[in-house]
Formats: structure tokens, sequence, C-alpha cells
């Protein structure tokens, strides 16, 4: 009886198609018994892998999975002695792989079997043969040593420093004798015994949890000072009895302190939209704050857009208004970064004397904040919002139909409105005192109080005076 298979697609090494081989051999051997009777009498096996008997053989090393349960399936069936080893020229089963013609099958051992079985020793030596599977055998698992080192110490105190906890130290320790252990201070395992009983007394002061450390037997020398480090270390006490934090303000920048002349420097930042109307389009505007930083003063300007040109139009505007402007201070948008490039390429091409040199050296400086960063500009944020809280009450009075200049009145009304506002109101209900200083006290030399507008109504984009509406047809 013969059999054979062919190799997988998947590869497999070739100590493994011949494993493979080996556990067709067992499979059959079984078949035979069943089959034929042979339940009683002996089985040899023979192959001529030195590696393949290695495996069957091997009791020490660990091998992969595909081989170790083919050696398991052969051991269920046989015995390791019961395989040997046959030379290559004497195997009738490598005929059946490499293939052979009419003549040479009749020639060869295939139909007779190898010769040492017809002679009075059955099988060949295999005691001078060498089984070992090599160390670097690509089916053996690698070899993993782990090293475990023993830590010595040379004292109880310091065996006690690995132990983050009294009852993990009592655990290995398992007797500790609680009458007047004396302990030292600054150890750790006396920092863990006040620890232990403090939270026993549910974590209160340092009183309790030194009579409580006592009434159990501990003597800690400098207890008190132990106790009170620990429990100013103690996150538990900390958030029952802590103080609490403040946020701590950093201190303002130099530009902030510094006396200088109105919107030397400043910070701006845009808001908005707002929907106007001209004839029968809808169009958005936009509203650019100035802030000076030394006098909080206002300046508001209308942007006909967000792009680079209309903000770089509008801080012309400022600086032919309120003069020149050293500083400015502001988010990261894309038309105040736009603005900044642009400026700094024109001045780039009139650096050629000591005269240019001085006009780079005095023109307006761009500081961004940090992205995503809106509390760096509170000093203008909050004036936003104060705009928006005026601008309300005006159009309450004046309609919400507007155009651009409509609302550039507006806002300039409003900007007048947020520039009459006091400074400090610490001696505001005081009559002795002099009246609060204004930002219009520095910007115009005049008295705080806006005048009302004059009479009149915004009907459809245009001004109509009472003396008009008067003396229309319509009134009489």
């Amino acid at each position: 009886m013969a059999k054979a298979r062919v190799a997988p697609f998947k590869p497999v090494t070739i100590p493994g198609l011949e494993l493979q081989a080996a556990t067709i051999s067992a499979k059959v051997s079984r078949v035979l018994e069943t089959e034929m009777g042979y339940k009683d009498m002996s089985h040899h096996f023979w192959t001529d892998s030195k590696v393949v008997l290695g495996y069957i053989k091997n009791d020490m090393k660990r091998l992969k999975m595909f081989v170790a349960n083919r050696v398991q399936r052969i051991r269920e069936v046989s015995q390791p002695a019961q395989w040997k080893y046959v030379p290559t020229t004497d195997n009738p089963a490598d005929h059946a792989t490499r293939g052979l013609t009419a003549d040479e099958i009749a020639k060869s051992n295939w139909l007779t079997g190898p010769k040492f079985l017809w002679e009075t020793e059955a099988s060949p030596q295999t005691a001078d043969i060498d089984l070992e599977i090599p160390a670097d055998d690509v089916e053996v698992k690698p070899t993993v040593v782990h090293i475990v080192q023993r830590m010595k110490f040379t004292s109880f105190t310091e065996r006690m420093s690995r132990f983050s906890s009294y009852l993990k130290a009592v655990t290995a320790v398992a007797v500790i004798v609680e009458c007047s252990i004396l302990l030292p201070k600054g150890n750790h395992f006396s920092t863990l015994v006040a620890s232990h009983y403090h939270d026993r007394i549910g974590h209160q002061g340092r009183g309790m949890t030194i009579n409580e450390i006592r009434n159990h037997g501990y003597w800690i020398v400098g207890c008190r000072s132990t106790v009170s480090s620990l429990i100013q270390n103690c996150v538990t006490c900390k958030k029952l009895r802590g103080r609490r934090v403040s946020q701590k303000m950093a201190n303002l920048p130099e530009d902030r302190t510094e006396p200088s002349p109105p919107f030397t420097h400043c910070g701006l930042d845009c808001f908005g939209p707002f929907m106007i109307k001209e004839g029968r389009k809808e169009l958005k505007r936009y509203g650019l704050i100035f802030t000076c930083l030394a006098s909080r003063a206002v300046h508001i300007e209308v942007l006909d857009d967000m792009s680079t040109d209309s903000f770089i139009n509008a801080l012309r505007c400022l600086i032919a208004i309120r003069g020149n402007v050293l500083m400015i201070r502001c988010d990261q948008g894309t038309n105040f970064v736009g603005a900044s490039h642009e400026m700094k390429e024109n001045l780039n091409k009139l650096y050629i004397d000591s005269i240019a040199r001085k006009l780079l050296s005095q023109n307006c400086e761009f500081l961004f904040n940090t992205p995503s960063s809106s509390h760096m500009g509170g000093v203008w944020e909050r004036q936003i919002r104060t705009i928006r809280s005026v601008l309300d009450g005006i159009l309450i009075q004046n309609g919400t139909q507007l155009n651009t200049s409509a609302l550039r009145t507006f806002l300039y009304e409003t900007m007048a409105i947020i520039n009459s506002r006091p400074l400090t109101v610490d001696d505001l209900e005081d009559s002795n005192e002099p009246l609060p200083l204004s930002p219009n006290n520095i910007l115009t030399m005049k008295s705080g109080i806006v005048t009302p507008p004059p009479p009149g109504d915004f009907v459809e984009g245009r001004y109509i005076c009472e003396k008009e509406v008067a003396q229309s047809p319509i009134s009489g």
C-alpha cells in the first residue's frame, strides 16, 4: 500500500513536508491495523529525514504549532523508538515524488522494497546518527530567558520603603507587635503608620491624628512634624479644607502702563455683520474698532467687506484723524495679517538711506495674538460688547432700516457715547470731587457729555428735520 500527496500552495519548509509524510505514514498504519487485524503486531517506521526523527524524539525544545500538532498525532499512533532512519538511496518512497519510467520502475525496489527488509537485521542502525535539532531551526520557538533579580536589603526600614501603604507592609511582614515600637523621624514606615491612622479618623487635624497613633502603641520621634507634613500633602484634606485658589493676573504689557498720546498703541478687531439696504440690494457691512491701550478711548470705522484693502483704508482714516499709530495688537485675521505683509513689502522698497530707515523704524508694527486665544484681546473684546449695547439703544429710537451713511452715523454717535464714559468710579458720588476723567476729555479737551442729535427722523435712509415736516402739505 502506498500513498502520496501534492505539496500545498502555502509555503512550507522541506522538514515540514517530510513531517507531513511521516504523519500520513502513521495514519496508514492505523488503517492497516483496523482492516487487517495487525493490532498485536509490532510496527516499524522509516524516514530518510534526520530532522523529522529529531522532531519525533524531541522532549526538550518547544516546536511551532504546525510541527507540534503533527508530532502529537504521530505519537498517538506510535512510539519514538519505532521510528528509524533509512538512507535516501534505499528509500522507495522517493520514487513517487521524483517520477520513474516503466523500465526504471522494473529495475528499482518499488515492488520489492529495500534490501535490508529481506536481511536478518531488519533495520539500519540509528544509534550513531545525530538527531539533535539545530538551534537556528525555523520550526523551533525562540527561548525566552527571564532573569529574576532578588533585591537585598540591609535593614528592616529599607525593606519597608518598598511599600505604599501600612496594610500592605503588615501583610508582607505578617506580624507587627503593637507595643511601643519606637519609630525614627523621617522614616518611610513612620509615614505609612501616620497615613494609616489619619485615614481611620476621617482626615481630621494634627492633634487627633497624633492621639490616634499613640493610642495604638506607636511612638514616632518628631511625630508633630511628620503628621503636619502628611496633612499638608494630603489630597483629601486639600479637597475638604483647602484654600480656594484665585486666578493670578499677569503683569500688563508696557504699552498699557506707559504714558503716550492717544492711539499711539491700540488694539483692534472686527465685529458685525450689519445688514444694510442700497436701493433694492441687501448688503453686509462690518464694524472695525480701535481701542487706545493708554486712554481706553475707542474709534469705530465702517468696512465694506473683510478684505485687506478695506482694512487698510480704515487704518488710513484712523491715522488721518487720530495721528500716527506705532503698534497694533490684534488676532490673526486674514485681513490683518495680509495688511501687515503688504505694508512691510512696500516699506522695504524704501529701505535705501538713513532717512528711509528712520521712517521704517517709526512705522506701525503689528503684534498678533496666539491663535485661538481670544482672551488675550480682552481690552477691545469688552468694548465690542459695549458698542453693541449702545447701538441697540440707538436703533430702537431711530429704526433698523439702514444704509451705509446711516450705519456710519450711528457708529460715530456710539463712539462718542462710549468715549464719554468715566475712566474711574471711585469719586463718582462725591459732590466735592471734580468730574471724573473720560476719554473725550483727552481726545477733544471738552466735556464728556454728548449732546443729543438734532430733532428729526431717519426715514428710508434720508434725514428729515422737524421744520421740513411742519412745512410739508401732508402735515397741514
